[in-house]
């Protein structure tokens, strides 16, 4: 039941066991524990920046969060930084300034993209033409994508394995190594121009 008091939700995600649903919005999310309904974790904004946000309707602070593959982890993008936390002991795991990445209201409903890597060691995180590929371990930054051309990615679909990003840009299909940070082929192709960024 959304709460009169704080905007609607704006992004959501099961975990990868089924156990847990995650939902947020530009203030908080929180976790629940399917079956028993209670929550289990809440990350929101400081009281200190919640007079900001209420005077400031472009002030964002939370853009979107992403379970790790184990469901142990949530990996949360806010507005000036990113941060890792262990689910079981509600504790940081690192916090990072971050400024590069901004997922804007009308980036459809998932508000950017957050993929861990198969073993859960990485993250790609990023949206339209910004991407950062991610020590999920230690939140350095392995690599950044700011677009090969500078243009907007019209299409991004990571592979099965997550090993891979492909993206859809400028008549192109770039395929972007998620384990070296490194873009491994770039392949003309003839697709319609008047596709929408998702």
């Amino acid at each position: 039941q959304q709460n009169a008091d704080y905007p609607k939700i704006t992004f959501a995600q099961f975990s990868p066991d089924g156990k847990y649903i995650m939902a947020g919005n530009n203030l908080s999310l929180e976790i629940i524990e399917i079956e028993s309904g209670q929550s289990v974790y809440t990350y929101s904004i400081p009281e200190q920046l919640k007079k900001d946000l209420w005077n400031n309707s472009n002030l964002r602070f939370l853009n979107n969060a992403g379970f790790s593959p184990d469901s142990k982890g949530l990996l949360i993008l806010c507005a000036q930084n990113e941060l890792m936390v262990n689910l079981a002991t509600k504790k940081e795991l690192w916090n990072k300034p971050q400024t590069d990445i901004d997922c804007p209201d009308s980036y459809a409903s998932r508000r950017g993209l957050i993929r861990f890597s198969d073993d859960g060691t990485n993250a790609l995180v990023g949206y339209y033409n910004k991407f950062q590929f991610v020590n999920a371990e230690n939140g350095n930054i392995k690599s950044k994508l700011f677009g090969v051309t500078q243009a907007f990615m019209k299409y991004h679909h990571l592979s099965e394995n997550a090993n891979g990003l492909f993206i859809e840009q400028d008549n192109k299909i770039i395929n972007w190594s998620l384990a070296s940070g490194a873009i491994q082929t770039i392949t003309p192709v003839k697709i319609p121009t008047n596709w929408y960024p998702v």
